[in-house]
């Protein structure tokens, strides 16, 4: 999941306004997910954002709520059946975090 935040961590949504309370989805006031690093990047430059990607688990599953905190949920290691669900800020989850340069 590759996002565009602000140095105050609003994200940007799909009608280009930055919101710190924000859902996923497809309403134009929705965050906006990008499926390229690429494309984040051009966008972050013109706009002075910065791009952050949330890793995808391969033993579990994470997830964004809305106010912006990293929800990961895996496999309890100590009762089988049973998961386990920690709660991170987003940039101290982010594996990749590029500040855009402005042109002055």
């Amino acid at each position: 999941m590759i996002l565009i935040i602000n140095q105050y961590r609003n994200r940007l949504c799909q009608d280009g306004r930055w919101r710190g309370f924000a859902h996923f989805g497809t309403d134009s006031d929705c965050v906006k997910v990008y499926r390229s690093m690429g494309h984040a990047k051009r966008k972050a430059l013109k706009i002075d954002g910065i791009v952050i990607e949330i890793p995808e688990l391969p033993e579990g599953n994470v997830s964004v709520d809305a106010a912006g905190k990293v929800i990961k949920i895996v496999p309890s290691t100590k009762k089988p059946g049973y998961e386990t669900v920690t709660h991170h800020d987003l940039l101290d989850f982010a594996v990749c975090s590029a500040l855009s340069t402005s042109a002055n």
